[in-house]
């Protein structure tokens, strides 16, 4: 009977180390950005680096290239443990001014860009996965868990690229991170798992008992 008790009493320890201690609850952290700006296709070495607006459009042009202009914006994630799984992570922008209810797309820049020295001739290259969501005043957000996942397995967190998408005349104004009122400045939510750990102390511990 006593041996039967030591099983079960060993049994029930492994599953609460194995089962409880080496699994890592979720977190979720906000985060302001380091960095964003603007550039012009209209104003192509201008730098909009130290306003307090994000301007995101598209002007239809039937006879050559058409006017646009795309929201950079970029975040430190290096808080978050090495090894992390983003559960979910979605970028966050206030629109206080818009023009016809059409859609923006997200994607990551995939090279490195200066705040105070970006302009539409020098602007980063895009890529990652693409996701989209509506213009409209208020808070609007995008589903960038891809994308905030590929940062987390090691590649190198440029920042977002917001452009408008091309068919008809659109656009969006957004506060900055210069903006006064801290709280309607862009933000990018996060909530992920970090790493599990193995606590070999807790299982030396749990054999010691029947030595």
């Amino acid at each position: 009977m006593k041996s039967i008790f030591k099983i079960a009493l060993l049994i029930t320890s492994l599953y609460l180390v194995l089962g409880f201690a080496i699994k890592s609850p979720a977190d979720t952290v906000k985060l302001y950005p380091v960095a964003d700006s603007y550039v012009h296709y209209s104003n192509p070495d201008t730098n909009f680096g130290n306003m307090d607006f994000l301007y995101c459009m598209y002007s239809y042009n039937p006879h050559g290239p058409a006017p646009q202009a795309w929201i950079l914006v970029r975040f430190d994630i290096s808080s978050i443990p090495e090894g992390s799984v983003a559960n979910e992570a979605y970028l966050y922008l206030y629109v206080y001014e818009e023009y016809f209810p059409y859609t923006y797309t997200c994607r990551l820049s995939v090279s490195d860009w200066d705040e105070y020295k970006v302009t539409w001739n020098n602007r980063p290259q895009r890529g990652g996965a693409e996701t989209r969501c509506a213009g409209n005043i208020g808070w609007i957000r995008w589903d960038v868990s891809v994308n905030v996942n590929s940062w987390l397995k090691g590649e190198i967190p440029y920042g977002f690229i917001i452009t408008p998408d091309y068919w008809t005349d659109h656009y969006i104004k957004g506060w900055s991170r210069e903006y006064t009122d801290s709280s309607l400045r862009p933000y990018l939510e996060i909530d992920y798992t970090p790493p599990t750990s193995i606590y070999p102390s807790s299982l030396g511990d749990i054999k010691a008992i029947y030595h």
